[in-house]
């Protein structure tokens, strides 16, 4: 996770490695947002930004020499970031909720789709989407030039966090097409 490289590539090894760690015993850890070392495009920090945000551990960090990729370097990531940091603070109560938990009783706090719906085959191979605890699935953009989103929803009810409305109720899993 630490020293990877500003691509596409870490960026989407990132997924599996935050959730190894959790496997692992290790809830609070994250990858250096918009890589490491090479140098950060503005697609790919943003896309970057708005994964690492639902991280444990969320920081963009690169090599000294590298050339700067804050959020404020580009308006598209700034945004990203502003959005992303916004729909993180406000459930933070409940990223605080599965800290202390997972320090008592060793849980994970993010998870692979397939531990939560382990009935569900369409999530047992699914490496681009994750549980925040129990109740937030995260769909990410993990691809240049993607503006729409083909997203797996296992049955249940699901909100879009951003808005507090319903998305969805479904009784059996589902893909769909996010904007």
């Amino acid at each position: 996770l630490g020293d990877n490289a500003s691509n596409w590539n870490s960026l989407r090894h990132s997924i599996s490695g935050v959730l190894t760690s959790g496997m692992f015993g290790l809830p609070f850890v994250g990858p250096d947002i918009c890589g490491f070392v090479e140098d950060a495009n503005e697609e790919l920090c943003a896309r970057w930004q708005a994964l690492g945000s639902f991280y444990t551990f969320s920081r963009n960090h690169n090599v000294f020499d590298g050339a700067p990729q804050w959020p404020y370097v580009w308006e598209k990531v700034a945004e990203a970031t502003r959005y992303a940091l916004n729909l993180r603070y406000s459930i933070l109560p409940y990223y605080y909720t599965l800290h202390a938990f997972s320090a008592v009783h060793g849980s994970m706090v993010l998870n692979p789709l397939f531990f939560i719906f382990p009935e569900d085959k369409h999530t047992w191979a699914n490496e681009a989407q994750f549980m925040v605890g129990e109740a937030v699935l995260v769909s990410p953009v993990i691809q240049p030039g993607v503006t729409k989103l083909d997203a797996y929803f296992p049955a249940g009810t699901w909100y879009d966090l951003a808005s507090k409305s319903k998305f969805i109720s479904l009784d059996e899993g589902e893909t769909q097409r996010l904007d």
